[in-house]
């Protein structure tokens, strides 16, 4: 049988499993299969390379209806905000994007009208090239922006997107972004998910929907105290936030503390610090902080965290977790455990 000859939602569920360069070469080939094949074509797109935006702009240029197929822009690396915070911060990656790439971003976002997805993850883009991206960028339907340049000042950035795209609903910034002249209210929003530097909550005082929150203490930002921090947080989100994950560095005792005492309903919690469990004190007081977390159900310690002895550091983190009676899930320094029939089961471990 043809593939010409099959309904449109059978090919299509057929396409998505090619690669551009497949989909692009079929398109060459058949009439019938070219409008479907350039619409999965165009859906995701990634750019790296000067010669990648300087294509997607002629080509959006001549043919504006390829345009609307737009709705998962990723300009750079799509990486996870743990993964950038470490391992970008600690000099140990660099994400370079061609300049030219991003120079040529604000003459193609601005025909993205349904565009959902936008990405941006560059170590070299200046303030000025970022502030011309954001405000060519006009897409309605966005529901994701993440943006994660190095040490750019976004704070006057913040409240400027969550006004312009009002169905916003996760929101990504670098953790070691700067603040600028201006800490964000974020006001107004829907956002649901929201990532950055803890500073975006150092002023906060309107309610948000956030259901969960990553954030970070950055040493280059001037930033108010833990306790104060996750307080205002839970002034503007404690009925809903039920997901948590935080990254500081220095000892995670206090800020434990702060959370389970702000708040007490969450479901999951992520702590990355550099602290070493490795005596009773540390050990009774988070286990005191934690079991007022009745409704937490996973727990998870960063790798940076490593126990006094790694081949039974499991022992410690247990006795940690012991009154925290809703917890399933626990992980740390690459040991996973499951709680099955109320015994914690080694699930696996990552070398």
């Amino acid at each position: 049988m043809s593939l010409e000859v099959l309904p449109v939602e059978l090919l299509q569920a057929i396409l998505k499993q090619l690669c551009p360069r497949d989909l692009a070469a079929l398109s060459s080939i058949s009439r019938p299969i070219y409008p479907v094949a350039m619409r999965e074509l165009y859906t995701s797109i990634t750019l790296n390379k000067r010669k990648q935006s300087r294509l997607l702009a002629k080509s959006l240029k001549h043919r504006p209806a390829k345009a609307s197929f737009v709705k998962y822009l990723v300009v750079g690396s799509s990486i996870t905000y743990v993964f950038y915070y470490h391992a970008v911060a600690n000099g140990l990656l660099k994400l370079r994007t061609d300049s030219d790439a991003v120079k040529a971003l604000p003459d193609i976002v601005k025909h993205l009208d349904q565009l959902k997805h936008f990405e941006i993850t560059a170590d070299e883009i200046s303030s000025k090239r970022l502030n011309t991206v954001i405000h060519a960028l006009k897409a309605e339907q966005l529901t994701h922006l993440t943006l994660l340049t190095d040490l750019q000042p976004i704070g006057d950035l913040v409240d400027f997107i969550v006004g312009r795209h009002p169905n916003l609903q996760e929101l990504h910034l670098s953790p070691h972004a700067l603040c600028g002249d201006k800490i964000p209210t974020l006001a107004l929003t829907k956002l649901e998910e929201f990532v950055g530097p803890s500073w975006c909550f150092s002023r906060q005082t309107v309610e948000m929907p956030l259901f969960q929150v990553s954030i970070a203490w950055s040493a280059e930002a001037p930033e108010a105290g833990t306790e104060d921090i996750i307080r205002s947080l839970a002034t503007s989100c404690k009925d809903s936030l039920k997901v948590l994950c935080c990254s500081k560095p220095g000892p995670c005792e206090e800020l434990v503390d702060a959370i389970t005492t702000s708040f007490p309903d969450l479901r999951g919690l992520e702590i990355s610090s550099s602290v070493i469990i490795n005596s009773p004190n540390t050990v009774k007081r988070l286990a005191t902080s934690l079991a007022k977390m009745q409704e937490l159900i996973a727990l998870s310690f960063n790798p940076s965290l490593v126990l006094s002895d790694q081949r039974r550091g499991g022992i410690d983190l247990l006795q940690i977790v012991d009154n925290a009676k809703a917890i399933r899930s626990l992980s740390c320094c690459g040991v996973s455990w499951s709680k099955v029939d109320n015994r914690w089961v080694h699930v696996e471990k990552n070398c």
